[in-house]
């Protein structure tokens, strides 16, 4: 009987320390705007709130109503695993990092610090909904955009960069299945590779929406995946910038329907007759030419193709050897060494992708299954755009072009003062705000115009390990077959 009362005693005890807890924990708003406060967004003297915490509230309960209730709201609310993911991805750390951070909140907060075990946070991980963090890279995007169109603009058209990239993931069954290796490579050989296209702007800096799909299949390329970003990142009298891939009748033709500009270089495999066209200004290497509608491809729809104008008036121009399209065609306002000077500023994007892929070190993806592998990749693509409005904040304070801030160094800086600006408040907050303004704004980079370097390195790699010729179970075998002959040989010697 006294074992019966001791066992109530202690559940008791155990229950009341578990309400004591779950009633003193921080509100959703709370967690939202201590974690708002380490990249700077809030209201405070000489400062505006780029990132408004209701619609980030919205978003979180459309996202928790999107899928079965079978979310737990305990520790692992979608709002603590998703905060979590974020971290980690910043810092490029494990599970248990991302446990240990939030442990940091709760011991800061006067909680009980959870379990140190990282199974609850992958199970919470894993139903955190795709769509999410999606949403919020287009939404931290449309903040970014707004901010800085009032600041930063090329003639009043706001430029946005568009460009594909690739991204190796674990070679895993399921990922190989989803994102399968590249065809001419042997079986057991290659890694799981998936395409990645995104948008991004030339006024911050920041993505304004990302789209991925495997390597190689119909309705994989680069101008397919464009397509479904338009809808949500191509705006009136934009002006895009992108390589001669995306030089085809389809994409301007999508581009002017929407009432927005391209600029790229010429497709090599196009031949311009210079005696034809509408002469430019009395320029014979700046021309009008009238581009007609091909035969319909087999993925377009008969109703779009028909929507589509069988006619598109281009200007196409040369300049310092290179030929370039664009949809720009009054040639007074739009002279043609200025869209050259503008064009050299695409080369961001490639910057842009550097960043996320080895700065970040994204590259590879190290999740498991494909669900989880594009979940880990949506929140890198979100951590990016955070350390982006931390950068818009220091350009507006200290008139700084943000895409001349240093990335390396304004991630550096958050994961150095993140946890003091979470902390403070009052005027040691606003002394820490202009500080970290000012630390960040100072870390420019060059202009490095007209910059040439050899494609290659003077270090040699140390000690390397020759590369696998074979599946790596295949060659384990092998190497057990080797060491048992081995054993044997020694055996019989004796």
């Amino acid at each position: 009987m006294a074992l019966l009362f001791g066992k109530i005693e202690l559940a008791s005890i155990f229950l009341k320390n578990r309400r004591s807890v779950c009633a003193t924990y921080p509100t959703p708003q709370e967690q939202l705007e201590r974690f708002k406060k380490q990249f700077l967004q809030l209201d405070a003297q000489g400062i505006e709130d780029l990132l408004p915490t209701e619609p980030l509230q919205r978003l979180l309960k459309d996202a928790e109503e999107a899928v079965p209730h079978t979310l737990r709201q305990r520790i692992w609310t979608p709002l603590v695993t998703l905060l979590a993911l974020i971290k980690q991805a910043l810092k490029h750390g494990s599970c248990s990092d991302a446990v240990k951070s939030v442990q940091t909140e709760q011991i800061n907060c006067g909680q009980t610090r959870c379990s140190g075990n990282t199974s609850a946070y992958c199970q919470a991980r894993q139903k955190l909904p795709e769509s999410l963090p999606r949403e919020l890279i287009r939404y931290t995007g449309e903040r970014l955009e707004a901010a800085s169109r009032t600041h930063w603009s090329w003639r009043g058209h706001p430029v946005k960069l568009v460009d594909g990239s690739t991204l190796t993931l674990a070679d895993t069954c399921a990922n190989q299945e989803t994102y399968p290796q590249e065809s001419n490579q042997q079986a057991g050989l290659g890694f799981p590779i998936l395409r990645l296209e995104i948008v991004a702007s030339l006024n911050h800096g920041g993505l304004l929406g990302a789209e991925v799909a495997p390597y190689c299949g119909k309705g994989t390329g680069e101008t397919a995946l464009l397509r479904r970003l338009m809808a949500t990142t191509v705006q009136p009298h934009d002006i895009c910038l992108m390589d001669q891939y995306y030089d085809n009748f389809w994409t301007i033709a999508q581009f002017r329907e929407r009432d927005a500009e391209l600029l790229c270089p010429m497709r090599s495999h196009r031949k311009i007759d210079w005696s034809q066209g509408v002469c430019l200004r009395g320029d014979s290497t700046d021309r009008l030419f009238e581009l007609k509608k091909p035969k319909r491809p087999e993925w377009m729809t008969p109703e779009t193709y028909e929507a589509l104008a069988d006619h598109i008036t281009v200007r196409f121009f040369r300049i310092f050897g290179q030929t370039y399209m664009t949809t720009l065609v009054d040639a007074k306002h739009y002279r043609k060494n200025a869209l050259r000077k503008l064009y050299r500023h695409r080369w961001q994007i490639e910057i842009d992708l550097l960043f996320i892929k080895k700065v970040m070190q994204m590259e590879p993806l190290r999740c498991k299954t494909p669900a989880m592998a594009r979940k880990e990749l949506t929140v890198c693509l979100l951590a990016y755009n955070l350390i982006r409005l931390l950068m818009l904040q220091a350009g507006i304070r200290h008139h700084v072009w943000p895409c001349r801030i240093s990335f390396t160094e304004a991630l550096g800086s958050y994961k150095e003062f993140a946890s003091s600006l979470a902390q403070t408040t009052g005027e040691t907050l606003l002394n820490w705000i202009n500080n970290v303004l000012e630390i960040v704004a100072s870390k420019t980079i060059g202009e490095r115009e007209a910059r040439i370097e050899p494609r290659a390195v003077k270090r040699r790699p140390t000690n390397p390990f020759p590369y696998l010729s074979a599946p790596r179970a295949q060659v384990k075998e092998q190497l057990l077959a080797k060491r048992k002959g081995d054993q044997i040989m020694r055996c019989a010697n004796v």
